[in-house]
């Protein structure tokens, strides 16, 4: 194995076994549960309509 080789499998490892952790490991903050790398507040819905809302005002 060339040098890249092995380092691109050193990664790989290093990245799976963080992911394991943290799949067993809940109640630990790691890197891949951290609330502020996954939360990103969700999708905000807007309207986007070019025309003003109408109101039904009886």
């Amino acid at each position: 194995m060339t040098k890249l080789e092995v380092s691109i499998v050193e990664a790989w490892v290093a990245y799976e076994s963080l992911a394991l952790c943290t799949m067993y490991l809940q109640d630990v903050e790691m890197a891949l549960n951290h609330p502020q790398c996954n939360n990103d507040g969700g999708v905000k819905k807007r309207n986007i309509l070019f025309l003003p809302k109408l109101h039904n005002h009886c």
